[in-house]
């Protein structure tokens, strides 16, 4: 579902008017009609935040994430490696294990920033 058919959905299920979620948010009710509609998407991170925390769910739920990733168990997807490693040539098997390497890394970093209680200044000192 594209992030302005779940934005309307999430609104609808509230009862409230796009000027209404507008307010609540600091933006036009035109701008809500833009997203609603998929003509624009919000460019300000803080914006997505205040609207997923206005209708309490998380920003994967908000943008659909977990709906547009499918999800291999952990046995299955090794397996699926194997296969695949196992049947390459040594180029294609060095240029899976830098691209799974790369992979990994890249998901680490974006978990470190994701899950880093330091982020906010005030977060660090409540800790």
């Amino acid at each position: 579902m594209a992030f302005g058919d779940r934005l309307k959905s999430l609104r609808l299920e509230k009862g409230i008017s796009q000027r209404e979620l507008g307010d609540l948010i600091g933006i036009s009710d035109r701008v809500v009609g833009y997203y609603e509609a998929n003509d624009r998407f919000p460019k300000d991170e803080l914006i997505l935040k205040k609207i997923a925390d206005y209708f309490n769910v998380s920003m994967d739920d908000l943008l659909d994430r977990d709906n547009n990733v499918k999800k291999l168990p952990y046995e299955k997807f090794m397996d699926t490696v194997k296969v695949h490693f196992m049947g390459a040539s040594p180029e294609d098997q060095a240029a899976i294990f830098n691209d799974i390497t790369e992979i990994y890394f890249e998901s680490k970093q974006i978990n470190k920033e994701k899950f880093n209680p330091y982020k906010n200044k005030d977060n660090k000192n409540n800790l």
